[in-house]
């Protein structure tokens, strides 16, 4: 007879991941540098976080409206000139399914 062992814990893992897909649902509002984390700044650029790259790149981050006032060409340059991304479209996007890829498996392993 075989003789298999671990299901209870990859049942856990399973059901972690079903909550964690369950709080994925929806609309978030994540902090920018949540969405853009040091380890996929190194991944995408040249720089080692997201205050770096709006430093070097002139993006304004000091406030929310100053942010959110800045035109998307702006961005869009400073994302072509520090990043592999050709538009801060296409480097949302990114950001946004690695966010939800780390959501997705938060707490699996403990």
């Amino acid at each position: 007879m075989l003789k298999i062992t671990g299901l209870d814990e990859f049942q856990r893992k399973l059901e972690q991941m079903r909550r964690n897909v369950e709080q994925l649902e929806g609309e978030h509002q994540v902090p920018l540098t949540e969405l853009f984390p040091p380890a996929f700044m190194r991944q995408h650029s040249g720089v080692t976080d997201f205050e770096t790259f709006c430093r070097e790149g002139g993006v304004d981050i000091s406030t929310k409206d100053a942010f959110a006032a800045l035109p998307e060409s702006r961005l869009d340059s400073a994302v072509k000139c520090l990043t592999q991304f050709a538009s801060w479209n296409e480097m949302k996007h990114a950001a946004a399914a690695d966010w939800a890829k780390r959501r997705l498996v938060d707490d699996i392993d403990r």
